[in-house]
This record gives structure tokens, C-alpha cells and sequence, in this order.
């Protein structure tokens, strides 16, 4: 009887550190190794998201909260991969903003001719991020801005995905960014 209660503790002694070990070392490692736009899409914190396409070949999307905070970022073009990962994504839009245009522009994607495409997906704190957006880019020279209005569905159906509910529609679409960013 000694013998089998010894066995049981050693056991769950084994158990127990395996345990202390995948939350204490092995989380926190994996968690430092992973960029800023490696994780997946929330759904219950999206408040609304715009695209900004510069001349028809870098487009990506500012996904943000009900803080007005940029949470999350889908990228549709191979070209706007270089904001892959900056940790863009946590900071509020005039930050968000300002160094993602930083980016583009080191990366050669902006200039004073280039034309913004700016697509909303909803009304949330759009007249705030536009205002910011507009002042940003009038910084660089770019006066060229045109806006659009576009829903989630549209969006999948022109991706090519599904369509049912928002986070199904905002998973696909992350889904895809993240596969034209890996490719």
C-alpha cells in the first residue's frame, strides 16, 4: 500500500510540474515570440474597420474596439506585408496611423502622387479616424483621397469566402490575410 501511494505522488508530482512548467515558462516563451499581427481576430471587440488602398496594390485594414483603440489588421496585398508584425496593432489611431505611413513610406509605397482609397465598413468613430487619416496623409504631400462605403458581406463575397455572421466573416477574412502575407 506504501508502495502504490508513493507511485501516486510521483505521478502527480510529474504532472504537477509539467503543469508549472507550460504555464510559467512554455506560455510566456511562445507568447514573446509571437508578432503583433499573428493573432487571430477577436470578434467581440470589433467596433468597425476601414480599408486603405494606395493605387490599386497596397491594401490593408485597421480593425478597432470601442476605445478607439487599433486591435487588429488584416493585410489583402502582398505590399502591405511590410506592416506585418510592427506592433501597429494596440495603439490608438492617431499612433497606428502615423507609423504605418511612416512604414509605407520607407517601403516606397507612398508618394506625393499616390491615390488613398479609404473604404468604411460602418460609422463607429469613423469621422475621428478619418480626420486623423486626412491630416496624416496631408503631411506626405497626398491629397488624392477617395472614399467608399462597403459592408462585411460584400467584402467576403469579393474575397471570395463565406458569408454568415460577423465573426465567421471577420475569421475568413483573417484567414485569407494571413495566408497572403505567409505567401
Amino acid at each position: 500500500m506504501e508502495k502504490k501511494l508513493k507511485i501516486i505522488f510521483e505521478i502527480l508530482f510529474v504532472v504537477g510540474a509539467i503543469f508549472y512548467y507550460y504555464q510559467r515558462i512554455f506560455i510566456p516563451e511562445y507568447r514573446a515570440k509571437m508578432g503583433s499581427s499573428d493573432y487571430f481576430v477577436r470578434s467581440e471587440d470589433y467596433s468597425n474597420m476601414v480599408e486603405i488602398s494606395i493605387d490599386n496594390h497596397s491594401d490593408f485594414v485597421f480593425v478597432w474596439n470601442d476605445e478607439e483603440v487599433i486591435y487588429h489588421m488584416f493585410f489583402l496585398s502582398k505590399d502591405s506585408s511590410c506592416l506585418y508584425n510592427k506592433n501597429i496593432e494596440g495603439k490608438s489611431f492617431e499612433e497606428a496611423i502615423s507609423l504605418s505611413l511612416l512604414l509605407l513610406d520607407e517601403n516606397h509605397y507612398l508618394n506625393s502622387e499616390s491615390l488613398i482609397k479609404i473604404i468604411r465598413y460602418g460609422n463607429k468613430s469613423y469621422s475621428k479616424f478619418l480626420e486623423l487619416l486626412t491630416t496624416s496623409l496631408h503631411q506626405y504631400g497626398i491629397d488624392n483621397i477617395v472614399e467608399e462605403e462597403e459592408t462585411l458581406e460584400n467584402k467576403c463575397k469579393e474575397l471570395g469566402l463565406g458569408e454568415n455572421s460577423k465573426k465567421t466573416m471577420l475569421l475568413a477574412i483573417d484567414l485569407y490575410s494571413k495566408e497572403k502575407v505567409r505567401s
